[in-house]
């Protein structure tokens, strides 16, 4: 999934798919995990953008400022923490305190690390959060490190 957001962010000017969430994942025997479900993917020139489609989102999944019709590289990042801490848990998606998301990752066996990640990629405030699904999957990809 994340090759395929890093794609779009490429383009020119960089789309965004605005609802990742796992309905809109499909896993390919051959080609792996397949993003669908382009309804909501959006173009944004300069990297932050309000558009008219508040309310069309997918609750949990979807970032908070997705309620302000706010879009960036920031919001498809949110809906991936959202998507591990779903996988690590079985627990629905919303907004945990860092402290119970390391407590409920850690005490499954998996490292700090991810549960680090999971934290830095569903902050609620944008700002704070990993800015790219670049950033994102690198620290997936080298336990926790941007190398």
């Amino acid at each position: 999934c994340c090759e395929a957001l890093e794609h779009m962010s490429d383009q020119d000017p960089p789309l965004f798919h605005r609802d990742v969430k796992p309905l809109n994942i499909i896993i390919n025997p051959d080609k792996g995990a397949v993003l669908i479900d382009l309804g909501l993917a959006v173009g944004i020139e300069s990297g932050v953008a309000k558009r008219d489609t508040t309310g069309r989102h997918s609750a949990g999944w979807a970032p908070p400022e997705r309620e302000m019709s706010v879009s960036g590289p920031f919001t498809d990042v949110y809906s991936l923490g959202q998507i591990v801490w779903h996988m690590l848990t079985n627990k629905t998606p919303g907004i945990y305190s860092e402290e119970e998301r390391i407590e409920e990752i850690t005490s499954r066996g998996y490292p700090v690390w991810l549960a680090e990640l999971v934290n830095e990629s569903t902050n609620p405030l944008h700002a704070n959060r990993i800015q790219s699904v670049s950033e994102f999957r690198i620290r997936l990809e080298n336990g926790g490190e941007l190398a």
